[in-house]
């Protein structure tokens, strides 16, 4: 894992988006995901990728490889 912090807050911050009881203000435990991918983006499919960079507004999202948008999503 290459920040374990910034793990965290991308977690926390699906949580949040996703409705989690309490808003999402608690951590969410690791292995303890809402609904739908876990916060580690290595087990994440490209489509779910594509749809956070889209979200965070990465440019060039729709011809980076799996490893080019984890990449621009960590670096967020």
């Amino acid at each position: 894992m290459r920040d374990p912090a910034a793990f965290e807050a991308l977690r926390v911050d699906r949580a949040r988006r996703q409705g989690a009881p309490g808003g999402g203000d608690a951590p969410v435990a690791d292995g303890d995901a809402p609904d739908g991918p876990s916060g580690e983006y290595e087990a994440w499919s490209v489509d779910d990728l594509r749809q956070r960079a889209a979200e965070l507004g990465v440019v060039g999202r729709s011809t980076m490889s799996r490893a080019e948008l984890i990449a621009a999503l960590l670096d967020r």
